[in-house]
């Protein structure tokens, strides 16, 4: 989808802004880069998503490496020197998606908007 559909969805309330943290989505994610996640999307493999974390309460931004028979998806950093992904704490559970992402925003400015 074009960038005005996509601000429109997240403007309708269809869409939700996710704020990527740390490096290990370096290249294609840089710290503090905006995207938009459609939380009712289905995953597919090379997905990015947001998921939560299944050990820490928190939100993390990953690539969908494989989809299990079981449905379990396997994530995976793009930058696995730094990032922590199934290789350290397993497939997670569909229900653990928070949304598929959709558009990358522009990356935030020194005021944090």
């Amino acid at each position: 989808m074009n960038a005005v559909v996509e601000l429109w969805a997240w403007a309708r309330g269809k869409r939700r802004r996710f704020r990527v943290t740390g490096e290990s989505m370096v290249p294609t994610l840089t710290p503090e880069t905006y995207v938009l996640i459609d939380p009712h999307k289905q995953p597919g493999a090379g997905s990015l998503v947001v998921a939560v974390h299944p050990y820490k309460d928190i939100e993390i931004c990953k690539r969908v490496a494989m989809i299990q028979s079981d449905g379990r998806l396997e994530l995976s950093s793009d930058n696995q020197q730094v990032g922590q992904d199934s290789r350290h704490f397993g497939p997670v559970s569909p229900n653990a998606i928070v949304g598929v992402v959709t558009h990358v925003l522009a990356r935030s400015g020194p005021s944090g908007r």
